[in-house]
């Protein structure tokens, strides 16, 4: 699936929810580093920042199920 930077975040989650792998994979692309950054501002570590930015998804994913 090839990105139109028109595609809104809402049209990747219900494209993910009709069975389209693909439009996770271009949300986590586009709002991973900034989790990252965001954590990173708050918590100032690194490893924790990246670690919270995957408990992040996590919590997404559980949401959407």
């Amino acid at each position: 699936m090839q990105q139109n930077k028109a595609t809104s975040d809402g049209d990747l989650i219900r494209n993910y929810l009709d069975g389209n792998p693909d439009s996770l994979k271009l949300l986590i692309e586009k709002w991973h580093v900034h989790f990252c950054n965001k954590a990173f501002w708050i918590v100032k570590n690194t490893d924790v920042s990246k670690d919270i930015a995957q408990d992040t998804w996590q919590v997404i994913l559980a949401k959407l199920q």
